[in-house]
């Protein structure tokens, strides 16, 4: 029996590829969905089950966990059925995961988490210490991966500013359609144009904002 308990647990083990980081704290500015790591578990296709402590990186749309201070990523993902991070769920897509909201309504609201990173040019300060209050420009990802000790860090140096977009899409039968704009959306829901196009300009729903994304889904919901 203990060479069975071992066994699954080497079998999970590789099923993570480590993402070299021994900074477990919580972090204010980050690339991260959330704060600090959560404890949730990875449910996988074969039925297995892995508790651990996680968070999404949206930098590089991976699922990371925290073991002993050791950061790791989700590798296999199609290995993978569902991530639970406390009460938050989410599904692999590819190599990315979604958020999934309202998953017990006919059409759920996945959310695609993503950043990017700005850095500040350098500038020298009076005292011959560096600051960084210069102009913010847009940062070269293969570069930042070669220059920055470890890209799963979880505090940034403090050149770098964090720049948080959400991407909605929702899942009628077996497709996920992303969320553009009130014309696009209206026509996602064939005979029900008229009652969508009126929710949208009575609500002047914003597809860039969660809340009015959010809104929308439970309307949307009430017209199956």
């Amino acid at each position: 029996m203990k060479k069975s308990i071992c066994f699954l647990a080497f079998a999970l083990a590789a099923f993570f590829a480590v993402a070299q980081d021994d900074d477990s704290v919580a972090v204010k500015q980050t690339v991260y969905l959330l704060p600090a790591f959560v404890d949730g578990k990875v449910v996988f296709k074969n039925g297995a089950v892995q508790k651990a402590s996680l968070n999404y990186n949206c930098l590089f749309q991976q699922m990371i966990f925290d073991q002993n201070g050791q950061m790791m990523a989700i590798d296999n993902t199609e290995a993978v059925d569902t991530v639970f991070i406390g009460e938050q769920k989410f599904i692999p897509a590819d190599t990315l995961f979604f958020e999934v909201k309202h998953s017990t309504l006919p059409v759920p609201l996945y959310v695609l988490h993503t950043c990017k990173l700005k850095q500040a040019e350098q500038t020298k300060s009076a005292y011959s210490g560096v600051s960084a209050t210069g102009a913010a420009r847009d940062v070269d990802l293969s570069m930042y991966r070669m220059s920055v000790e470890t890209p799963y860090r979880l505090k940034l140096p403090i050149e770098y500013a964090v720049e948080k977009t959400d991407i909605f899409f929702i899942k009628k039968g077996n497709e996920i359609t992303r969320l553009k704009n009130s014309k696009q959306a209206k026509n996602l829901f064939p005979g029900k144009e008229t009652a969508v196009k009126t929710f949208l300009a009575e609500h002047n729903t914003n597809f860039t904002k969660e809340p009015d994304v959010q809104e929308f889904i439970i309307f949307v919901n009430t017209l199956q």
